[in-house]
């Protein structure tokens, strides 16, 4: 009777290896990850084929957050601004490929532009923009602005001390987001909610045309960026928290917010998808009396193949440090206006989305 029972349980063990190889597993894999896009305001569908023919066309394309010819994607932008709208703002007109080289120029309509990627669009503040009125919050650097914008870092200690006037702008050319700029009390600046509406954003729509991409491909998105603070992490993040929600916009918690939406269209108001800042990789060091302000490369995945009818990620600008004495001591520097994208603020490089 002891083999009997060992020999049927032997054949039950078979036979649960048996169901687990024929799929049940990836059935759970499906409602996790069902599970996980809903979560980011988007319901998949459970009937959407996952997998099927994979189109030809170029798998990668990247957009460089630079203001030149032809080594940037962007052409000059109005000088006031972009309407906070989908489909106002500066949009890309060159394309390249991950190596860097130039893949296209001319826009969308080019017949060699990636027919997946359908636009890619940023804010730019200015009298134009209704959420976002100063032309110097977020725009492109303007030459000098990298040696002629000072920043006072001893400020920032507690009590302060005389330090040495440091540059704090970004390099020429390049996509950036001054928070000195965007708070002065002279100008509107609304938060941010991955909205149409939003002042400061970065926007991408895809085409979900399978004759461009696959219905069982997905996005994987690499950014390029450099993102600056004054204060480091709180030591007691307790505050930082709205019941059990991370609520890094409460007093103390981060000195900006940037998150990334994945929607069904620009016009949706989702839950964010990914908090992209914090975390900053670098704030004032006391004991040096300097910051530090590295690019950082952040990877993210899309999963634009659990539901066909994602189209849009929508990167942006939520809230920032409110303006203050300190604030006001540190990053405002020898420049007036201040453009102090180094101190707080944000400077883009690149965005790369490879298909997979």
């Amino acid at each position: 009777m002891g083999c009997t029972h060992r020999l049927r349980a032997l054949g039950l063990a078979l036979l649960a290896l048996s169901i687990a190889a024929s799929g049940c597993f990836s059935t759970e894999a499906s409602k996790s990850s069902s599970a996980q896009n809903t979560a980011s305001g988007a319901v998949a569908s459970s009937s959407q084929a996952l997998t099927g023919s994979i189109p030809s066309g170029a798998k990668a394309a990247k957009i460089v957050f630079r203001q030149a010819f032809p080594q940037g994607s962007f052409d000059p932008p109005p000088a006031i601004g972009t309407p906070a709208a989908v489909g106002s703002g500066a949009r890309a007109m060159r394309v390249f490929n991950a190596d860097g080289s130039l893949m296209a120029t001319g826009g969308p309509t080019n017949s060699n532009w990636p027919k997946w990627l359908a636009n890619v669009e940023i804010g730019i503040t200015g009298s134009a923009n209704a959420q976002g009125t100063n032309p110097d919050c977020a725009r492109f650097s303007a030459a000098g602005e990298d040696t002629a914008t000072t920043c006072d870092w001893g400020q920032a200690l507690s009590p302060p001390v005389a330090g040495t006037a440091e540059p704090c702008g970004a390099a020429p050319g390049l996509y950036r987001v001054s928070e000195m700029d965007c708070a002065n009390t002279g100008y509107t600046l609304a938060n941010g909610n991955g909205g149409p509406n939003d002042a400061v954003y970065i926007r991408a729509s895809f085409s979900r045309n399978t004759s461009y991409l696959g219905s069982g491909e997905n996005i994987m998105v690499v950014l390029e960026y450099a993102a600056s603070a004054l204060n480091p992490a709180p030591a007691n993040p307790t505050t930082c928290f709205t019941g059990s929600l991370f609520t890094p916009t409460n007093t103390g918690c981060a000195d900006q917010v940037w998150q990334a939406f994945l929607k069904r269209d620009g016009n949706d108001v989702v839950q964010p998808y990914l908090l992209l800042v914090p975390p900053h990789f670098a704030h004032i060091s006391q004991a040096a009396n300097s910051s530090g302000m590295g690019i950082v490369t952040k990877q993210f995945f899309l999963p634009l193949a659990a539901d066909s009818s994602l189209t849009t990620l929508q990167i942006s600008r939520i809230k920032a440090l409110a303006t203050g004495a300190t604030f006001q001591a540190v990053c405002n520097g020898a420049a007036t206006p201040a453009n102090s994208a180094l101190c707080v603020g944000m400077v883009f490089h690149s965005m790369t989305f490879y298909r997979m």
